[in-house]
């Protein structure tokens, strides 16, 4: 097969590229996302910190809190110490 400029090819070779990256996204999204939760995490925690509204490394966030008494460690969960902190924050969610 000879290569002509503007051609038939570089069209295949960018629809098979694209319906290989969206059928990978769309595989790994939705075919993962059913029986783990870290594929979620991934998707959309990258989302959530590219908007800035959660940190890149939120285990370490976590921690952190949880080292200064914002938060207590129950089994593998966080929660707020204090009510009036789990309040104002909800208050300035939209």
């Amino acid at each position: 097969m000879v290569f002509v400029p503007g051609g038939p090819a570089p069209r295949i070779a960018g629809g098979l590229g694209l319906g290989l990256l969206l059928g990978s996204l769309f595989g790994f999204t939705f075919g993962l996302m059913s029986h783990r939760a870290w594929p979620a995490l991934i998707v959309f925690g990258t989302g959530l910190a590219l908007a800035r509204r959660l940190p890149w490394r939120v285990m370490n966030f976590l921690d952190d809190c949880h080292r200064l008494g914002l938060l207590r460690a129950v089994g593998q969960i966080y929660q707020f110490r204090h009510a009036a902190l789990h309040d104002h924050l909800a208050d300035r969610a939209p």
